[in-house]
Order: structure tokens, then sequence, then C-alpha cells
């Protein structure tokens, strides 16, 4: 017999109150759209959640169906929710980052530390956040975890992009390594956003 601390009890009871809240609050009717607004509001990992639902569910406590809606949205409203406002993240940093490489000269002082900024966050996190995104569909990584896994993956990223561009005729230039992370970036955040709109329905 295993006997849970007070702290894994306390989580317990948190778990169990956010999705009846959650229920209530959303009016949701079935298990996998409860577990995708959980996976999106809250640190439980998928595992935990269905647990934790199908705890509730023996005891009598919710009724959910095991079938995904009934209707599937369609994709602009999928894009436009909450769920993929870290694609609009992604996106909007990256065209800041196009914008202030162009516009903002070496020379001008201080909004060359814009530059700076963008840029930086451009490099070094945002295609590793997107391989992350994609890796991890289905598994909520802490934050300060997704933000170490994301520096190391894009210092990956740009590392592989200079080394392949090295051997082509464009060589090693500013504007191409930065289309290149921008295409990679892109790619991959589509790919996940695609995949979270199908995921449900597969």
């Amino acid at each position: 017999m295993v006997v849970k601390n007070m702290d894994e009890k306390d989580q317990d009871v948190k778990i169990y109150e956010m999705i009846i809240n959650t229920i209530i609050e959303k009016k949701i009717e079935s298990v996998e759209t409860l577990v995708t607004i959980m996976e999106e509001k809250s640190s439980y990992s998928k595992v935990e959640i269905i647990d934790a639902v199908i705890l509730l569910k023996d005891e009598d406590k919710i009724s959910l169906s095991l079938e995904g809606d009934t209707e599937k949205p369609r994709f602009l409203t999928f894009i436009f929710s909450e769920t993929s406002y870290w694609y609009w993240g992604i996106v909007v940093v990256s065209i800041m980052s196009l914008f202030v490489t162009h516009f903002i000269s070496e020379n001008n002082y201080p909004m060359i530390y814009i530059r700076y900024v963008f840029g930086f966050i451009f490099v070094i996190f945002i295609p590793g956040y997107s391989l992350v995104r994609l890796t991890y569909l289905n598994y909520k990584l802490p934050y300060l975890t997704q933000i170490l896994y994301s520096v190391c993956l894009s210092i990956f990223i740009v590392m592989i992009i200079g080394l392949v561009l090295n051997f082509t005729n464009y060589g090693l230039q500013q504007k191409i390594i930065i289309y290149a992370i921008l295409g990679i970036s892109f790619s991959l955040s589509l790919i996940t956003l695609i995949r979270s709109f199908l995921r449900p329905y597969n």
C-alpha cells in the first residue's frame, strides 16, 4: 500500500477542483476537449489529467463522453484561438526581427539595442522553441525546461544552418542566415499547428 504525503494529496485535490471548475466554466462535454484545455491552462501532464478524469468519472463526480466533439472546428478558427497564441508570438517576433535588421543600422543609437534584443530572441530562442513544440506536442514540459531546451536546440540549429550554407555559393551572409532561420522556424511551427489541429480527431 502506497501512502501519499500531504503535498501529493494537495496536488490531487487541486487537479480535481481545476477539472470540475473547467468543465463548468467551459461547458465541456468530451474528455478530449477537457484534456486539451487543461494542458494549455495548467502544468499537469496529459497522463495526470487523464488519470484524474478517470477517477472522477468512477466516483460519478463528472459525466463526459469519450468521443471528441461532433463538429470539427475550422482551421482558421483554431489558429486564432487561445491554443495557438504561441504561434503568433513566433510570427510577431520573427517579423519584428526582420524589420529591425533591415531598417535599423548598426550606427543608429540607441535604436540599435532594439535590434540586439529582437535579434537575440530570434536566433537563440525561436528555432529551438519551434522544434520543442513539435517534439513535445503530447507532453507538458515545465516552462524552465522549455526555455533551456529551446536555447540549446536553437544554437544547434543555427550551427547546422551555418555549416550547410558554408558549402553553398551563398556563404555565411547575414540575410541568408536570417531567411534560413525564418524558413525553418515557420515550417516547424506550421507543422506543429497542423498536428495540434488534427490531434483530437486522429
